[in-house]
């Protein structure tokens, strides 16, 4: 065979090779989208639809990116969620284990609608036939044997909640809202999580930031959590302790202990807007009051108990304890409470 058939052939070949690689490639992207659609219908109940191109990387590992990603209820037309870009990271060698190990998850502008009708109907509820079920998790089965999911880290950037109740005439949306947690895990095992966001409900003029950080260790299993260290800012505010959860498959309690810095009560009150700030050099003195508090509570789905609250307002103490019904989960149907003060004095509030 002369040089030039052998260039020739080893040129067809490679031509053949790439065409079957791109060939594959567009399958696997084609067949992404479905199979991604089957595993969130599988362990949610909820309709995921992939409006925009699927991407595959394979360079420094593998990644999957999703463009134009909506989360829907099938009983509702209202979208439950969606974002711009998702992101999975995988190393190669997690793709043919039997444990799934993602690197990085990142949602770029996820949007999340809590929206309850005014006939007191929650978009987020299933009302999803066992049988619809059962075929998602049969093929899911059929097509995965995959034992466990990990994931290093997740990123959520630019992200929003719009919070509902034409029912009952509310409505309250956190936006810039960044997320990011590493070690997730629902295995027991402590992971952090830090975010910011804005706070904005419909008698504010302005939204108010807010930093919320700490330590979860979630067990699936025994259906127990906790978070500590948590450090939650609203300037000059800071509480600081932990939250204990039992029984998150059913019969929800919990306990836990928060307390705060000393801080300018006033300062906080003109942070949230009840009080105007003080013209720039106005001559006269801003007054202040220093406020500090540590609380201990514990409650279920009927019942919050404030078991005990300490606070300090200048040199008044203050104590008190406290019972709440609810009616739903947005908000108490009755309350019992107890509190003993010094003498108080509210000249800095008037």
């Amino acid at each position: 065979m002369s040089k030039n058939k052998r260039l020739i052939a080893i040129t067809s070949a490679l031509i053949v090779l790439t065409l079957s690689v791109i060939l594959l490639i567009r399958l696997a992207i084609s067949e992404t989208k479905s199979l991604v659609a089957e595993v969130v219908l599988a362990a949610t109940g909820y309709e995921l639809v992939i409006a925009g191109n699927v991407d595959i990387n394979f360079l420094p590992n593998f990644e999957l990116v999703l463009n134009d990603v909506r989360l829907r209820n099938q009983n509702y037309s209202q979208e439950l969620a969606s974002s711009s870009r998702v992101s999975l990271e995988v190393p190669f060698s997690s793709i043919f284990g039997d444990e799934i190990k993602v690197l990085e998850v990142n949602a770029q502008d996820l949007h999340m609608n809590i929206f309850i009708s005014a006939d007191g109907e929650n978009i987020w509820q299933q009302n999803l036939a066992k049988e619809s079920n059962q075929i998602a998790e049969n093929s899911i089965e059929s097509r995965s044997s995959y034992d466990a999911i990990s994931i290093k880290k997740i990123k959520i950037s630019n992200g929003s909640i719009d919070i509902q109740d034409a029912y009952k005439g509310y409505r309250y949306n956190l936006n810039n809202l960044n997320i990011i947690s590493s070690d997730i895990n629902l295995q027991g095992l402590p992971f952090e999580l830090v975010s910011t966001f804005n706070f904005l409900d419909n008698g504010m003029a302005d939204p108010l930031p807010v930093s919320l950080q700490g330590r979860i260790t979630s067990d699936a299993d025994s259906g127990e959590a906790t978070l500590d260290e948590i450090n939650f800012l609203i300037s000059p505010m800071v509480i600081k302790g932990s939250i204990n959860i039992a029984n998150l498959n059913d019969n929800l309690a919990y306990s836990g202990n928060l307390r705060s810095n000393n801080f300018d009560i006033i300062a906080l009150m003109q942070t949230l807007g009840y009080i105007e700030y003080e013209a720039e050099f106005s001559g006269g003195l801003e007054p202040t009051e220093i406020f500090g508090f540590e609380l201990y509570f514990e409650g279920n789905n009927s019942e919050l108990t404030l078991e005990r609250f300490n606070g300090n307002l200048g040199e008044t103490e203050i104590q008190a304890v406290a019972d709440f019904r609810f009616g739903d989960e947005y908000g108490p149907s009755s309350s019992r409470y107890e509190l003993r003060t010094s003498s108080i004095d509210l000249s800095p509030f008037i």
